[in-house]
């Protein structure tokens, strides 16, 4: 199946991920992380509290779980990309697919990220994705998992966003929505997996 564009799918029609990201690797991002970020802009910044230990074993199943991108409950959002079938962190320059519930059952969104960057401190690890010109948005997602001198944990997670010209403007309310919801879904699953370990 060729995509030549972020897509809609209707009717939970079944598509292979993988070949969507072989398809799609040249994509260029859409995004310039030197931009002025005004009024235009959403801005959405998250802590979550993991847990309090002196011991690496919290850390490291958090960062593990992120370097997965293994972060949004895999009933809204499944994933495709080449670190996460190799079982290694992420690099920068890799891509992600993404097809995001929109109405589960009716219709699905398959979009594509970049990794722009990735750092692993030994107290701070985690990576920065920008959008594609395959995406409904522009914008970045940042995400780190963090452990103070007293041994407590957490991810932080900015987002900076707006839609693209490609989503009508009677749309906006509904994606900005799907967005935060989006957003918060992923916070509970996330630090609810990493406790659970």
């Amino acid at each position: 199946m060729t995509v030549d564009a972020a897509v809609l799918i209707w009717f939970s029609r079944n598509i292979d991920l993988y070949a969507v990201l072989d398809e799609w690797r040249d994509a260029r991002s859409n995004y310039d992380p030197g931009r002025v970020v005004d009024d235009s802009w959403y801005v959405d910044t998250y802590e979550v509290a993991l847990g309090t230990s002196d011991k690496s074993a919290l850390f490291d199943e958090a960062v593990r779980k992120l370097f997965r991108y293994d972060f949004y409950p895999e009933s809204f959002v499944a994933v495709a990309a080449d670190f996460i079938r190799d079982n290694r962190p992420p690099e920068a320059g890799e891509c992600v697919i993404q097809r995001i519930r929109v109405i589960p059952g009716i219709v699905d969104a398959v979009t594509m990220n970049i990794v722009k960057s990735v750092w692993q401190d030994p107290e701070r690890k985690g990576f920065t994705l920008v959008t594609s010109e395959r995406q409904f948005e522009l914008g970045e997602w940042t995400a780190s998992i963090v452990r103070n001198p007293g041994g407590d944990i957490a991810l932080l997670v900015r987002a900076i966003s707006k839609p693209s010209k490609r989503v009508p403007f009677f749309a906006r309310g509904f994606a900005r929505g799907l967005q935060k919801h989006a957003h918060m879904l992923a916070l509970k699953s996330f630090s609810s997996a990493v406790r659970e370990n």
